[in-house]
């Protein structure tokens, strides 16, 4: 008797979960449509969604034209579904240096990062961080100095600054900027990622190329000591100059507008990159039929379709805020497409209010959905309700080593204050299981668990809808990092 009392609780709990999922949208799925288009934007045809390459076009019509069909609207003041990111293809130029009676040669110790073609003999100047800036012993001169500051000392951020010293020595009439590497990143790392042609965004006011020469280079400690008590030294340089191309891509946009009134307007932003990395090259000695390309099905067609899935089931309930769709490309370039849209966004960045974000790796618990900052952006309520619905369970913030929620897209708008979680499909850690699939040949469209996928899908949609629905705009947790963000973009509205 207790057996069958404990088999009909759980038959009941089971039932009154499934109650929770709303009828309209159990009612108005069409689970073989979304496996299609997963099938469809993950096939060997689009030849790994790679930016500037034919397959990535497609899939960006493809997406636009099923935001045409769900009757969605171009955003406010766009003509269309497409908002254009001007990327251009960097191809490094080959220099060479002879400065310290050392040659110094591309990829193994000089890496260029601007400048034009020239040849040139003349006079560099060590200048350390402590020095003061004298335009006078500047002028004329080929600046020689430590990368980063004292304080800055990650590639990244040593690289940005580096773009600032160009200009400032630029103004003060150098001929050229080269910056000693002295990170703890091993210069193998940074010289596969600088030496071979690589995607940015262009900007508007940027000129082709900067009239002075800018590099990285290395030296040993000798060198650079003999340097500092020798600050002033000849240098050869000669330079065939970087070579830039554009490359033109798309961020596919939409929206659905909201009950409130036009004046008291705001928006919930669906997003999903939709680019992956392409095809690599065949080795010589594998076989003709060698699978290399890399389809991107769970990186990220899953999100693609969870968000056309979602404008498909949503497009005919009533919402009160307005929700955007958005699918960006170059993620997997350096998050430029999202990066793009919050420098150039249509809507105010003050009227979004929430930017709800798709992205993962793969999954290897087919029981939950991983989020990513979870119970930080105010809305933990409405997503477990989501998950919930469809028999899923949450998985807070995985893999935190892998500060995760930082490197998708969902941080360019987190960054500006936008409360913006990532839904992930389920992993609890960096296994093998992810590693299996993760940016490989086998993350293909027929390794998909599509119960588990439209799952997922669905509980992405339901947290979509219960997100637009909140009586209060979400909030971050006091004390995040990206509070003050918050309370400098929306002001009294926070």
């Amino acid at each position: 008797m207790r057996y069958l009392f404990i088999c009909l609780a759980v038959f009941l709990s089971r039932v009154l979960l499934i109650a929770q999922a709303p009828e309209w949208l159990i009612n108005n799925w069409h689970s073989g449509s979304y496996e299609q288009e997963l099938r469809f934007l993950a096939s060997d045809e689009m030849q790994g969604r790679n930016v500037g390459e034919p397959g990535l076009d497609i899939s960006a019509r493809y997406i636009a034209e099923m935001f045409r069909v769900n009757g969605l609207l171009p955003l406010p003041g766009m003509r269309d579904y497409f908002q254009e990111v001007p990327f251009e293809k960097i191809t490094p130029g080959l220099p060479e240096v002879r400065f310290l009676d050392t040659v110094l040669l591309q990829g193994e110790n000089v890496l260029m990062l601007d400048g034009v073609a020239k040849e040139d003999q003349g006079v560099a100047v060590f200048i350390s961080f402590e020095d003061t800036l004298v335009a006078d012993e500047i002028r004329g001169k080929y600046v020689i100095t430590l990368f980063g500051t004292e304080e800055i000392r990650s590639p990244m951020a040593a690289m940005q600054k580096g773009r600032e010293k160009q200009k400032e020595f630029e103004r003060l009439g150098a001929k050229g900027l080269f910056e000693i590497y002295t990170l703890q990143t091993p210069w193998s790392i940074l010289s596969n990622y600088l030496n071979r042609e690589r995607l940015q965004l262009k900007q508007d006011d940027e000129a082709d190329s900067s009239p002075i020469a800018y590099g990285l280079i290395q030296l040993d400690n000798r060198q650079v000591a003999d340097l500092r008590k020798n600050p002033v030294r000849p240098i050869q340089f000669k330079y065939s100059g970087l070579q830039r191309k554009r490359i033109p891509s798309y961020n596919v946009l939409a929206y659905k507008p909201g009950t409130l009134p036009v004046d008291e307007q705001e928006y919930v932003v669906l997003s999903a990159h939709y680019d992956h990395i392409g095809v690599r090259d065949k080795a010589p000695d594998e076989p003709v039929d060698q699978d290399t390309i890399f389809n991107g099905a769970r990186d990220n067609g899953m999100g693609v379709v969870a968000l056309l899935a979602s404008a498909d089931v949503l497009k005919a309930v009533p919402m009160k805020r307005s929700v955007v769709f958005a699918a960006w490309t170059g993620e997997e370039k350096g998050l430029l497409g999202s990066d793009y849209f919050i420098k150039n966004s249509p809507i105010e960045l003050n009227k979004i209010r929430f930017n709800l974000n798709t992205d993962g790796a793969g999954y290897s618990d087919t029981t939950v959905i991983s989020i990513l900052g979870f119970d930080r952006v105010g809305a933990a309520k409405q997503m477990e309700q989501a998950c919930q619905a469809f028999g899923l369970k949450v998985v807070v913030d995985p893999a935190k080593e892998q500060n995760l929620f930082d490197r998708s897209d969902n941080v360019r708008f987190a960054q500006q204050g936008i409360p913006a979680p990532t839904f992930s499909p389920g992993f609890r850690s960096f296994d093998e299981e992810i590693r299996k699939y993760y940016h490989r040949e086998t993350d293909n469209p027929d390794s998909i668990n599509y119960r588990y996928a439209n799952a997922y899908w669905k509980a992405f949609a339901y947290a979509a809808y219960l997100i637009t629905q909140m009586e209060s705009n979400p909030r971050w947790s006091a004390g995040d990092k990206y509070e003050e963000a918050a309370r400098a973009l929306y002001g009294s509205h926070y």
